[in-house]
């Protein structure tokens, strides 16, 4: 079981620890999942127009170990569970934001604002 939360904080952690080519593992499959490659069989309605101009699906909660999962597919075996909700992906994007921050590689940065904004989009409040 792959926890999207456990490995952005390990992520976190890795780059705090100047171990950025260990984090990048993590933050790179983030990404794949983040920016799915072919959109057949994604619904519709879990991809996000997102500010860098793809197409963005947020994170389950959990991922198989061994099975290749598909960005914006949340059931069958890739999928541990299909959940997708706000903590874990905003503690994704905060491991983008700080992997971003010591490598100086600014496409994980332009990711984590991505998924910052899908977030708003999906969770944000309309009760004033």
């Amino acid at each position: 079981r792959c926890d999207t939360y456990d490995n952005a904080v390990a992520a976190i952690y890795l780059v705090k620890r100047g171990r950025t080519e260990a984090a990048r593992k993590l933050v790179d499959a983030f990404v794949e999942l983040l920016y799915p490659r072919k959109l057949a069989g994604v619904s519709p309605q879990a991809l996000y127009e997102v500010p860098s101009g793809r197409k963005l699906a947020l994170l389950a909660t959990a991922y198989s170990v061994g099975v290749p999962a598909r960005g914006g597919v949340y059931w069958g075996k890739a999928v541990f569970e299909g959940a997708v909700d706000t903590g874990n992906n905003a503690w994704a994007a905060m491991a983008l934001a700080h992997f971003s921050a010591a490598t100086g590689e600014a496409c994980y940065a332009a990711a984590a604002r991505d998924v910052m904004h899908a977030l708003q989009k999906h969770g944000a409040c309309d009760d004033g």
